[in-house]
């Protein structure tokens, strides 16, 4: 058998055939049904429905319920940003030295431990920033200051915010981070306790997957009445530096803090909360969300175990009691939820994820 390609006069050969096809009683009928028996069965033509030309390809973004060519749906753009954006990119407006090794404030000297751990959060007419158990608060341009990094507080430790909560002597830690919670104009401020604290009760850690765990709060009464900043003496800053003073019990609760700012000043006063964790609560990475303030931490660097907590925000603006509830994961390496940037609201009851 000869095989002939149908470019050149292999044209001719499809002509020929066509021709051949045609009388052998083939008819073609527009639109019809009609049949016939052996080499007299007629074909069918159906006119197009419609045509047109399609955008290019690249510009054709995966409809909402579609799946990619990985097989996973669509995600909503309101919630996921998937990739670049099209505004130009923020402007370095002001630089200035904050927290580290030799800083000098209104408390005097920064001395410091490793790693840093730094955090920095910015509102409206401050900048305030957490490294390791330190913490300071900044001027920022605006309706209150001229200039942006004048140091108003600081360098005091982080647990002054603490200072004089609950009966452990002074809470103060490292892995503290801040927030600026952009949709209530109010400072977060969240400090994890790696000390065992001797609470009158203790909850035994939960199991990866659940059930869910309520956490118990670690103070009574708490928040009680908010607090303004301690302004600590520089006594009381070179006493720090030597290093926290606090009962250590032999068995006990970890605890994670939680400050709450009563307005939009970081140098005013504060709702507090302390809540017990039976596991260590390593490396806080608080998120903020509509319906919660969300924080995942670890249990050590030496076991893959995460876990994932979230406190009722709307109370805690408030200065109401609220709860901690999460659950224990294993075998997963790195977890953070999702942090809201912005003041666009993601859909009503879109899940943290």
């Amino acid at each position: 058998m000869i095989r002939q390609r149908l470019f050149g006069s292999d044209r001719v050969v499809l002509a020929a055939l066509l021709l051949s096809l045609a009388q052998a009683g083939i008819h073609a009928t527009r639109g019809g049904n009609n049949s016939g028996a052996g080499v007299g069965a007629a074909a069918t033509i159906r006119n197009a429905l419609g045509r047109d030309v399609s955008p290019p390809l690249t510009s054709m973004a995966v409809a909402q319920g579609d799946k990619d060519a990985r097989g996973h749906g669509a995600a909503s753009p309101s919630v996921e940003q998937t990739e670049q954006g099209t505004r130009a990119a923020a402007e370095i407006v002001a630089s200035f030295d904050g927290l580290g090794y030799g800083f000098t404030g209104p408390q005097g000297t920064a001395t410091f431990r490793n790693p840093s751990d730094n955090s920095l959060a910015v509102g409206p007419d401050h900048i305030v920033q957490t490294v390791n158990s330190k913490m300071a608060v900044f001027t920022k341009k605006g309706a209150r200051f001229n200039t942006t990094g004048s140091v108003l507080y600081g360098p005091v430790n982080t647990g002054n915010v603490f200072r004089g909560f609950g009966d452990f002597g002074d809470l103060n830690n490292g892995d503290a981070v801040v927030r600026y919670d952009q949709l209530a104009d109010r400072w977060l401020i969240v400090m994890p306790i790696f000390r065992r604290l001797p609470f009158p009760k203790n909850e035994p850690p939960g199991k990866s997957g659940g059930p869910v765990q309520i956490s118990l709060p670690g103070v009574e009464g708490q928040p009680g009445a908010a607090k303004v900043l301690h302004q600590p003496s520089l006594d009381e800053v070179a006493a720090g530096n030597r290093g926290w003073r606090g009962r250590q019990a032999k068995e006990g609760s970890y605890a994670m803090c939680y400050a709450v700012s009563t307005s939009p000043d970081p140098l005013g006063t504060y709702y507090r909360y302390l809540f017990e964790r039976p596991l260590f609560p390593d490396y806080p990475r608080p998120a903020i969300w509509p319906d919660g303030y969300y924080v995942t931490t670890s249990t050590s660097d030496h076991l893959i175990q995460k876990h994932a907590y979230v406190v009722e925000r709307e109370k805690m603006l408030k200065g109401e009691p609220a709860t901690e509830q999460g659950f224990i994961l294993d075998d997963v390496n790195f977890l953070v939820n999702a942090d809201l940037d912005g003041k666009q609201l993601p859909p009503a009851g879109a899940p943290n994820v």
